[in-house]
């Protein structure tokens, strides 16, 4: 008998700790739950891709975002991960992928991590595009004035975008040269201090040490982009007309005709820790003794591609490999240069240089691995000077114009 009432007291005790028991429902764990949701803005190198947080954790959610592959199925452990750290709220979120390969299947995941688990939205796929094209790019804060100005400039250093405009650029009858950083993956832009300076249309801009120089006539200033401070530096010892700027390996260099020495074309090369500009090569002359004029400069493959004429009818481009100072005539430009080239420059990519002439309305770009060239036509409206990003090149026009290169 005594063993019957031992068991009646067991029974009794297990059912005491039924799932009506509250105790019990605070041990349950709640996982976050993500969804994946249809890329956006799909380019020849880049997609937005978007998830949202539909419901949160028992734990806190340390850390969200993406996964993407061109295989299927991607992880944490076997794709590239995008990670938009913690999160509290229910909400959708972003992130513009960039470097992409053209004309490629990709697949994506969002997710969610606590410190014990990571969910994964389902599984959503898309394919970049494998034509060029012009889209619009709608950038929080661009400022109106800066559209379509004549003295716009770009430059690019650590995935962002330098953009600076001087002449007509006013207000209150007071001519001020703003200078803008545009970050892409997180779409703003902000202003920085003031160029302190009056900037002309012949002056030119080059990056070094993630600092910004610009050569106006003879003077040199540089911006620190860190410090977010300008200071003049020794003035160009020439007066240079025709000036182009680049950098290769390192260093700066300045390639335009010297008045000073019979209007000779020549490339000058600028020690930054002495602040010291010194004749780093003279390029040569196809006419017998007449100096071609320089129309744009553009380095690809650590090879310099120097643009140049005589007259503006007979333009031709130089290859010049530093490394054994050697220069090489290339395939002649398709186009007659427009007269005067005031503002036409050259920008490169990593696989291809572009010759901008401001006055014809077109971009020509060159392929140096197949000597040959292809005309762009830019959309109406837009300025001449870019910055590329990613091998994306933004343009400025009644908002911003993008151009996705292959």
């Amino acid at each position: 008998m005594k063993y019957f009432y031992l068991y009646f007291l067991v029974i009794l005790f297990v059912f005491s700790c039924s799932e009506d028991d509250p105790q019990s429902d605070e041990s349950k764990v709640t996982l976050p739950s993500v969804q994946t949701t249809t890329a956006q803005a799909v380019r020849v190198r880049e997609a937005i891709v978007v998830g949202k947080i539909t419901q949160l954790a028992n734990d806190s959610i340390i850390d969200h975002g993406f996964v993407y592959s061109t295989e299927t199925m991607p992880s944490l452990k076997n794709g590239t991960r995008v990670s938009l750290g913690k999160i509290n709220v229910v909400k959708e979120f972003s992130y513009p992928l960039t470097g992409l390969e053209k004309s490629r299947l990709y697949y994506v995941r969002s997710y969610a991590s606590t410190a014990d688990s990571t969910v994964y939205g389902v599984q959503t796929t898309f394919t970049t595009k494998n034509v060029r094209e012009w889209f619009t790019y709608t950038v929080n804060g661009w400022p109106e004035f800066m559209v379509g100005n004549a003295s716009a400039y770009g430059l690019t250093s650590n995935g962002s975008g330098y953009v600076g405009f001087g002449i007509g650029s006013g207000t209150g009858g007071k001519t001020v040269t703003p200078l803008y950083e545009f970050d892409p993956s997180k779409n703003t832009v902000t202003r920085l201090p003031d160029y302190p300076d009056e900037q002309t249309y012949y002056s030119r801009r080059f990056l070094l040490s993630d600092k910004i120089y610009i050569l106006d006539d003879k003077a040199v200033w540089r911006f620190d982009i860190t410090a977010k401070t300008w200071k003049q530096m020794s003035d160009f010892p020439v007066e240079i007309v025709g000036a182009h700027t680049f950098t290769l390996y390192g260093q700066a260099y300045v390639v335009g005709n010297n008045q000073d020495n019979g209007r000779t074309c020549e490339i000058w090369q600028y020690n930054e820790v002495e602040d010291h500009w010194s004749v780093f090569s003279t390029v040569p002359s196809t006419k017998g003794a007449i100096p071609p004029d320089v129309y744009g400069v553009t380095v690809v493959n650590n090879k310099i591609y120097i643009l140049f004429a005589y007259v503006t009818s007979d333009p031709g481009l130089y290859e010049y490999d530093a490394s054994i100072e050697k220069y090489t005539l290339r395939n002649n430009v398709p186009v007659t240069i427009p007269q005067g080239g005031v503002g036409n420059f050259g920008v490169a990519s990593s696989a291809y240089g572009f010759f901008f002439f401001r006055d014809s309305g077109a971009i020509w770009q060159y392929d140096p691995a197949n000597n040959a060239w292809l005309k762009i036509d830019r959309p109406s409206g837009a300025s001449m000077n870019p910055v590329i990003i990613n091998d994306v090149m933004y343009l400025v026009g009644s908002s911003l114009d993008v151009y996705a290169i292959e």
